[in-house]
């Protein structure tokens, strides 16, 4: 260099970010691989975080965000009592604070919502040790129909139960009402029997009147 002249030094470093990038990529792929599942469910699904015994939004699949009006974007990680339904979040409330007892591996009621449909709704949970959270997840089988196939079932089985039994009581009288006149038949034979061995014509004479009113 010349004298005087200002002199530069340059370092170039360089990382091999390879695996980072294809680790990016590969979390991505899971992550839409797993959307993908979600979305695949026929059943409403939603997943719950709760931490410091607090309940919030973690997921949901288009299913349940369409029939509960939900942005699962806008709600994402806000607390369930902001968006969700009261009287579903009370039976999901209930439901999780009976997992106290380790017996249970899951729980299940049904739940009705203002749309008059019927739901079989499904609780299990996940224990994040590490994050000190709780992973719940609500599964809603429709059950609207086949509630709907048992109750017309129910109905014609207590139709064909009173049809039974006015047909038992039907059958009763219709005995009543033939053994009767039958049972005079027979006194009034054994006595003409007696008459006609007597020869005693005007007492048949009156049995026969007497038999022709029964018949009447």
């Amino acid at each position: 260099s010349r004298t005087g002249e200002e002199v530069f030094h340059f370092i170039l470093t360089a990382n091999d970010i390879t695996n980072y990038i294809l680790k990016n990529a590969y979390i991505k792929k899971s992550e839409r691989r797993l959307k993908s599942i979600i979305n695949n469910i026929s059943d409403l699904l939603l997943i719950i975080k709760k931490k410091e015994n607090k309940y919030y939004f973690e997921n949901a699949n288009d299913n349940f965000c369409s029939i509960f009006s939900i942005n699962k974007y806008r709600v994402f990680k806000k607390e369930l009592s902001l968006f969700l339904e009261q009287e579903l979040l009370e039976q999901i409330l209930n439901s999780i604070n009976k997992f106290d007892n380790p017996d249970n591996a899951f729980i299940e009621f049904n739940y009705n919502n203002s749309l008059q449909k019927q739901y079989s709704v499904k609780i299990s949970f996940i224990e994040d040790l590490l994050e000190n959270e709780t992973i719940y997840i609500v599964s809603m089988k429709d059950i609207t129909d086949q509630m709907l196939y048992q109750d017309q079932l129910k109905r014609a089985y207590e139709e064909e139960m009173k049809l039974n039994k006015l047909k038992t009581l039907f059958l009763e009288n219709m005995s009543h009402e033939i053994r009767t006149p039958l049972n005079a038949i027979v006194g009034f034979s054994e006595i003409m029997d007696d008459c006609i061995r007597e020869q005693d014509y005007d007492t048949i004479l009156d049995m026969i009147g007497s038999f022709k009113d029964v018949l009447t």
